[in-house]
């Protein structure tokens, strides 16, 4: 009988260790979704292929899944403007002078940020144009500018 009872409790022992799994390997986290890609690392190929003209505020929140850092001035127009700062470094903050549309260029160039995007927004609340800063493969400092009729104008800036 002691036997029966030792076989039948390692048995359930062996059969719950079977069911739960017994592993060394730690678990593997979830596959992020594309919106958690995108607010990881944000690369100018997401935004212009993402990011459109006549999207409204709230389309662009969605997109993004994460609040603007920033609403700033356009010094070109006096237009209100949303400024996201993405790839930031622990601790790492920005203020604009006078609050203006005013990119972050020490803060790309030595990683403390990897991307800043403006967006512009018209009358509607609907997306009017954007600005991408980032660098390129070659280390360079980008700017991907969406135009108001709809095509991306790149630049190097030196």
């Amino acid at each position: 009988m002691l036997k029966f009872r030792t076989i039948a409790s390692m048995l359930l022992l062996c059969g719950g260790l079977y069911l739960t799994g017994c592993s060394n390997e730690p678990a593997s986290a979830p596959a992020p979704t594309e919106k958690q890609v995108i607010n990881v690392d944000l690369t100018a190929t997401v935004v212009k292929e993402k990011l459109k003209l006549g999207m409204s505020k709230e389309e662009v929140k969605n997109l993004l899944e994460v609040d603007y850092d920033a609403e700033v001035t356009s010094s070109m127009n006096d237009t209100k403007m949303w400024r996201y700062d993405f790839g930031k470094k622990e601790g790492y903050t920005y203020t604009a002078p006078d609050n203006m549309d005013d990119v972050d260029m020490q803060g790309l160039g030595d990683g403390s940020l990897k991307s800043q995007l403006f967006i512009e927004f018209d009358k509607e609340e609907k997306v009017l144009s954007f600005t991408f800063y980032s660098k390129n493969e070659k280390g360079e400092l980008v700017e991907s500018r969406l135009m108001q009729d709809g095509t991306v104008k790149e630049s190097t800036i030196e």
